[in-house]
């Protein structure tokens, strides 16, 4: 299969992806999810959770709702042309789409005994 190659030059959007693994007692297991065979872009193709970054991602108070602060969250994702602010958007990103696409919520409450929910 060749690649389609877009008409004019395209700018890249900062994106996130969610790569889950977990050990069995038959080898590891990949989370993948199927895009609908309607779907207009990579239709019936298997992919990883994610996608683009929204403007909220990245305005996220780091004291309330992140475990890191945004220098710590830079540092870890190795990309120094990227501001603090965005990559700790990128973190943000990529958890909000595990949740969006197929229901796993990837977080713990800031203060032990408290309870999550999702819709907050």
């Amino acid at each position: 299969m060749q690649p389609v190659v877009p008409p004019t030059a395209e700018t890249p959007r900062h994106a996130a992806t969610v790569v889950l693994l977990r050990d069995t007692a038959t080898g590891p297991e990949v989370l993948l999810l199927r895009r609908h065979a309607q779907a207009s872009n990579m239709a019936g193709v298997y992919v990883f959770p994610g996608g683009k970054l929204d403007a909220e991602d990245s305005t996220l108070d780091a004291a309330t709702h992140l475990d890191q602060p945004h220098t710590t969250l830079h540092a870890s994702l190795n990309e120094p042309g990227t501001d603090g602010p965005t990559a700790a958007g990128l973190y943000v990103a990529a958890l909000r789409e595990a949740l969006e696409e197929c229901g796993l919520l990837l977080a713990e409450p800031l203060d032990a005994g408290a309870t999550l929910d999702a819709g907050h």
